[in-house]
């Protein structure tokens, strides 16, 4: 069985070659099946002019907040994420000064918005 078959056995599903996560009845900006996060160090109080200015924590998508974690960890600095509900592609924007970072850690750029980049979590 080949992997993209497991997940999909697993209530995942492929779109466009990324697989999406299967949040039931979570409508897009609202915070159902999100967990707190306590925000680093290089975000805490920071005003970075987005709605995660000048906090002490964040609501993550619970899905892919390893993912946020974990390039919060690498000195990330992030300014909006969704998983996307089980219906666009979920993605993590960053502050301009981090886009080269996010690339060499081999992540695809969401022409949407400026910074910002499709999520890698495999749900």
């Amino acid at each position: 069985m080949a992997l993209a078959d497991g997940l999909e056995s697993l209530g995942c599903f492929i779109f466009k070659g990324f697989f999406m996560c299967k949040c039931i009845n979570v409508k897009t900006g609202s915070y159902d099946n999100q967990v707190v996060l306590k925000a680093p160090d290089h975000m805490a109080n920071r005003d970075i002019g987005s709605c995660m200015t000048a906090r002490e924590t964040f609501c993550i998508d619970k899905c892919i907040a390893e993912e946020v974690q974990s390039l919060w960890d690498l000195g990330i600095t992030t300014v909006g994420c969704c998983c996307g509900h089980n219906k666009p592609i979920g993605y993590i924007q960053v502050i301009q000064e981090d886009i080269n970072q996010m690339i060499e850690l081999g992540y695809e750029i969401d022409t949407g918005s400026i910074g910002a980049f499709f999520t890698k979590t495999l749900y």
